[in-house]
């Protein structure tokens, strides 16, 4: 009987280590490194390009929306900066018609005012790029509310001030940091 008993064991921990293991196989296998992914969260979305590109990565995207016009008038994203080891970025794309020396007002609930200077512009937009600091990412997590102000170019034009939309935010963060994980590590293709 105790042959039996011993069989039995050895028999479901083989059966349980190559479910495991077929699993792990499965994960491995089946990621498709040349695939790029946009997946929409509410008012935020995720992009990860191919696992290929090793000199990209994952971004998580927002839209600022004038309630007024009912049109997207700022882009917010964060993304790691591969140029500088991976750091996490946020950056904040505005408008050409801005005036480029006032920078642009980042307020996350009641901290003060962070100015931030445009770094360039380009064919899209004015863009402003700082390191994503943990305050930051951690009032940006707990949906603090955040508001972008910023002047007009125009002659007499009063600043503007936008309060940022966290519909879907927490899930884009962590689609983009599990799709970030994916494409950097084998392990986490396992799960």
């Amino acid at each position: 009987m105790d042959k039996n008993i011993e069989r039995l064991a050895i028999g479901g921990g083989a059966l349980v280590l190559g479910l495991l293991l077929g699993w792990a196989v499965r994960g491995v296998a089946t990621y498709n490194v040349a695939t790029e992914a946009t997946t929409t969260y509410e008012d935020w979305r995720t992009y990860c390009p191919p696992a290929t590109t090793a000199t990209a990565s994952c971004e998580v995207l927002g839209d600022v929306v004038d309630p007024a016009l009912k049109a997207t008038v700022a882009r917010i994203s964060i993304v790691k900066d591969m140029k500088n080891n991976g750091a996490e970025m946020i950056a904040f794309m505005l408008p050409h018609d801005v005036l480029l020396d006032a920078g642009v007002g980042v307020q996350s609930g009641k901290d003060p005012v962070k100015v931030l200077p445009y770094r360039t512009c380009n064919n899209v937009g004015c863009l402003a790029v700082v390191p994503l600091e943990d305050a930051m990412r951690s009032a940006l997590r707990s949906n603090t509310e955040t508001k972008i102000s910023f002047t007009g170019a125009a002659p007499n034009a009063k600043p503007q001030t936008l309060i940022v939309s966290f519909k879907g935010f927490n899930s884009a963060l962590s689609a983009y940091e599990r799709g970030e994980g994916r494409r950097s590590s084998m392990i986490r293709r396992i799960f």
